[in-house]
């Protein structure tokens, strides 16, 4: 990954991780989990991934909210 590649990643987390934020906190305390570890968790199962090419703004958010989502249901678990 060159220069602006990581650049454009680093962005691209950036975005996500505010967007991601904003929807967590706007699930509301439910008493399990909170919005900044939702958050946290979902993003340290990224972190394996960025060594990978063709991520995109697009493709980093939705794997983000995937991973976001993956943290709640294995909290149910």
């Amino acid at each position: 990954m060159d220069g602006s590649d990581a650049t454009s990643l680093e962005q691209a987390y950036a975005i996500a991780y505010r967007e991601l934020r904003q929807r967590a906190h706007a699930l509301g305390p439910d008493g399990s989990i909170s919005p900044t570890t939702l958050v946290h968790e979902a993003f340290e199962r990224l972190a394996h991934l960025q060594d990978e090419e063709g991520w995109t703004p697009l493709r980093v958010r939705a794997v983000a909210a995937k991973a976001m989502h993956s943290v709640l249901v294995d909290r149910v678990r």
